[in-house]
């Protein structure tokens, strides 16, 4: 699952400025929380086009700033705005490359859910392969990565081989659990479903409230034909839309 390192929010963002520049003196934090707040409020009245000039100013003003990059990147990807969003988080990554930002690019890049080209596949591919040359044991990127390749029907090899290095870092993660899972259903060898029905079964104790990982249990279940199971999880996302027992077809 993408969320194990979920984009840097407008809180986190304060605490980056505040770790990161501690030694420039609070008066220029102050500065940038004030100037970032600007947009962040520009974005909240939907105000876009000012916030947009906003941003730009900022980047000019602060232009060896990561954190400033990264906030805007974060503040700007929240509301929908992609390209520009984007832009901001390629500049964090030619500032100083991290993982938190290859992350964020990548999952900036790709946005779930929404079709995407061949070209936009191979480019967040090698946004991930680039980050874990750096960093090879990363748990977020691993997690992020084995996401990618499973939901996106790409290498369920690879996908499950990622996913199992990044639960060894972090074994009680319940998004990283949800990502074996997700990648193990997803390859579907002799075995797979079962053990991705444990694991998914485990991260949803865990975080029961997660409607993603409540989701991904239902499939699975559907898959094994644990209909009545599938039935109980999907009576909590939409209570009473299932009433008594009803016989269902396994959709794979």
């Amino acid at each position: 699952m993408t969320r194990y390192r979920p984009l840097l929010g407008f809180a986190a963002v304060l605490l980056v400025l505040a770790g990161g520049y501690l030694a420039i003196g609070l008066t220029r934090i102050g500065r940038m929380q004030a100037d970032l707040g600007q947009v962040q409020k520009a974005l909240e009245k939907h105000r876009t086009a000012k916030a947009m000039v906003l941003a730009d100013d900022l980047a000019k003003k602060y232009p060896r700033s990561q954190a400033v990059a990264v906030g805007l990147g974060g503040l700007l990807e929240q509301y929908q705005l992609h390209e520009p969003a984007i832009r901001q988080f390629e500049r964090a990554w030619k500032l100083s490359p991290n993982p938190k930002v290859a992350e964020s690019l990548a999952f900036c890049k790709w946005r779930p859910g929404t079709p995407i080209s061949r070209r936009e596949i191979d480019e967040i591919r090698g946004i991930y392969d680039r980050g874990l040359a750096r960093w090879p044991e990363d748990p977020g990127l691993l997690n992020d990565y084995a996401y990618f390749l499973a939901e996106m029907d790409l290498d369920p090899n690879d996908a499950v081989r990622m996913a199992r290095q990044a639960i060894a870092s972090s074994p009680t993660e319940p998004a990283v659990m949800d990502t074996l899972a997700w990648a193990l259903y997803k390859r579907d060898r002799r075995g797979d479903l079962q053990a991705a029905y444990k694991l998914q079964d485990k991260a949803l104790q865990l975080d029961n409230g997660s409607v993603e990982l409540r989701e991904h249990l239902i499939t699975i279940c559907r898959s094994l034909g644990n209909n009545r199971r599938a039935d109980m999880e999907e009576s909590k996302l939409h209570p009473g839309k299932h009433k008594g027992n009803q016989d269902r077809t396994k959709p794979r």
